[in-house]
């Protein structure tokens, strides 16, 4: 059976020019965005008559959709990584740069305490 909203679209003639002249105006993130994506793979999942193979199939977008899975460049799905894992890929910081940049601005500072010009890299000024 037809829901209310696809039997006006259809019988309608009121409707039907008031829906023509809105989807001609509208804007394509207004018809179509994420959270309408969601919604209508939820009533995929929650339809008695859809095979479960569908189901599946809205599963896999929902997750993907959600974050809780990746597509990888073969096309496949996959657990997405969590925080942690993403963080343990951050290469170890350099700490003997750290130091320099911090002896640097240190350096700086008391130049600046001092009242001179600071110096350039090259021993120059500014």
């Amino acid at each position: 059976m037809r829901d209310a909203l696809g039997m006006a679209a259809e019988y309608n003639p009121y409707f039907k020019a008031r829906l023509a002249a809105r989807l001609k105006d509208a804007q394509p993130t207004e018809l179509w965005n994420e959270k309408k994506v969601i919604n209508h793979l939820l009533k995929f999942l929650r339809g008695e008559r859809v095979k479960d193979t569908v189901k599946v199939m809205a599963i896999d977008r929902l997750n993907v959709l959600l974050g809780i899975t990746v597509i990888d460049d073969a096309g496949n799905t996959k657990r997405a990584p969590s925080l942690d894992e993403l963080l343990q890929n951050i290469p170890p910081f350099d700490h003997e740069f750290i130091a320099e940049v911090e002896r640097t601005r240190a350096a700086g500072l008391r130049q600046a305490e001092a009242g001179e010009r600071p110096r350039s890299a090259k021993g120059g000024t500014h």
